[in-house]
């Protein structure tokens, strides 16, 4: 467990300031300056959220980085969105076209990774091994062989068949 723990850290700290910055809020009495709700959420959620995560998983190169903490800012906004009260928004208001675009940059860079999964996947020399060198896990990539498979099967049969439909047809209108 202690071993977990050490790898993981970033799940129980980051719950527990969660924890303690929502006790804030819902309390009867303001714990938190309420001028400053929006601040403090988006100091939570936007900058420590996203530096606690690099910092536990380290991710190698730093494009990879500069997505996840991207990623972790757009949902940290997102979050604050939802947990601040709409007559105490002034920073929001300014930073939801940042999390649109930043969702959208997302979407985008995330559809062509799946195409190029896929046209790995798809491929008639396709091998798990290199979708697992993508950083896919390994019981996920042979899923995705064993799907392939299927549908390239599914496609011979089915085109087969339909050559042999047009065929008759187009003997039965010759005639």
């Amino acid at each position: 467990m202690t071993r977990i723990l050490s790898r993981h850290w970033f799940v129980p700290v980051f719950s527990s300031v969660i924890a303690i910055f929502s006790i804030g809020y819902i309390s009867p009495a303001p714990v938190f300056d309420t001028r400053y709700r929006e601040t403090d959420a988006l100091l939570c959620w936007c900058l420590l959220m996203p530096v606690m995560f690099v910092s536990c998983y380290r991710p190698a190169s730093c494009r990879k980085i500069l997505f996840r903490t991207c990623l972790l800012s757009c949902l940290g906004i997102w979050i604050c969105e939802r947990i601040v009260p709409k007559d105490e928004r002034f920073l929001l208001l300014y930073l939801h076209p940042l999390r649109a675009m930043g969702g959208a940059l997302a979407g985008a860079i995330e559809f062509l990774l799946l195409i190029g999964i896929l046209k790995i996947a798809f491929s008639e020399t396709g091998d798990s091994e290199r979708l697992q060198s993508m950083g896919v896990p390994r019981i996920v990539a042979r899923a995705m062989m064993v799907e392939a498979r299927f549908w390239r099967r599914t496609g011979r049969w089915s085109g087969d068949r339909a050559g042999r439909l047009f065929a008759a047809r187009r003997k039965d209108q010759g005639k």
